[in-house]
């Protein structure tokens, strides 16, 4: 067997990502992996900072230690573009969940990651937040253009329908983030009652 890199015969082979080396390119290998892995993980927390304080910095809080603990961080990321990992994680801690959102959405523009798109489709897919925010412009806007986008432009509509189970107790009402399609369905269904629609315009 040869090594993939240096093309050398070999006997003691030592694999990586499907790849075949030597032991000395084997180390080579490895670690320039290590340093491209380091530098991804860099530049995805770079990003996340960078969104945190977007959303962190247009937020007006009325506390005075709030307002004092926004003021140093907005000061030291002046200075030095820096945030620990603590600061960061008291940063999120105080988003509501459409400024959470918000944050998400600049992250993945700043940095390509489909695990975080994947949180976000669900997050607003959440019934106690479609619930919550039916009627707030801008979760309205937040459907409206993030994955739901490609489809709307197609002409496809979606709407908050807000419904309930004849058959359950009054008090158990369900909100959804529904298709045209399936909101006909629920309409044509006997033991479903509509109660409220909001189109995404």
């Amino acid at each position: 067997m040869k090594c993939s890199a240096c093309g050398k015969t070999i006997q003691h082979l030592y694999h990586l990502d499907g790849k075949i080396y030597g032991y000395n390119c084997y180390k080579q290998a490895l670690s320039l992996k290590y340093v491209s892995l380091r530098e991804s993980y860099n530049n995805s927390y770079i990003a996340k900072c960078i969104s945190a304080i977007e959303i962190f910095s247009n937020i007006e809080y009325k506390k005075d230690y709030t307002k004092k603990f926004q003021n140093s961080i907005l000061q030291q990321w002046s200075t030095c573009k820096k945030l620990t990992g603590k600061q960061f994680e008291c940063i999120i801690n105080k988003f509501n969940n459409i400024q959470y959102i918000n944050y998400m959405l600049l992250y993945v523009e700043l940095f390509k990651d489909e695990e975080v798109e994947r949180h976000i489709y669900i997050k607003i897919n959440e019934e106690n937040l479609i619930n919550e925010y039916k009627n707030n412009q801008t979760f309205l806007n937040i459907i409206k253009n993030t994955m739901y986008k490609a489809s709307i432009k197609k002409g496809k509509t979606f709407y908050i329908v807000t419904y309930k189970d004849k058959d359950i107790d009054d008090d158990f009402i369900y909100c959804e983030l529904l298709s045209e399609q399936k909101l006909t369905k629920y309409k044509n269904d006997k033991d479903t009652k509509i109660l409220d629609i909001i189109e995404i315009k």
